[in-house]
């Protein structure tokens, strides 16, 4: 289905990337005035003002491996879309962990499905007790 709309003049590829050893990563935003830096711990690009963004804020822990904040990346790009489903569309995922543990999920993937499954759990979780009455 193609949406129309124009999108903001900011408006970029979306990338949730943490690092959680010595190195850095190298943060590239491709737009009119492309920005190359190092990342030492965690960038959210795209859809800035997206409120999803607070989970990584929250909850990101350095102390994490990559494999371990999986659960919060996705999170964060699966709230993202149901905030902005305009900017923010679909999951994939390029986890690094080193140079010979490189693993890539596409669209479908079953892990990319359970991790839907997990954030959809978490969100009714989340909205479950924040509407409870309290005695």
């Amino acid at each position: 289905m193609r949406r129309k709309g124009k999108l903001p003049e900011a408006f970029c590829a979306a990338i949730l990337a943490f690092r959680s050893c010595g190195v850095p990563l190298w943060f590239l935003e491709i737009r009119k005035d492309p920005i190359v830096k190092f990342l030492y711990d965690k960038r959210v690009i795209g859809d800035r003002p997206n409120s999803a963004a607070f989970f990584v804020e929250q909850y990101y822990d350095p102390t994490r491996s990559v494999r371990e904040l999986v659960p919060l990346a996705a999170h964060t790009i699966l709230m993202g879309h149901a905030r902005n489903g305009l900017a923010v569309e679909g999951l994939e995922m390029l986890l690094c962990e080193n140079r010979d543990d490189i693993t890539e999920w596409t669209a479908g993937a079953p892990e990319l499905e359970a991790l839907k499954m997990h954030s959809d759990c978490l969100d009714s979780d989340i909205r479950a007790r924040l509407l409870t009455r309290l005695p």
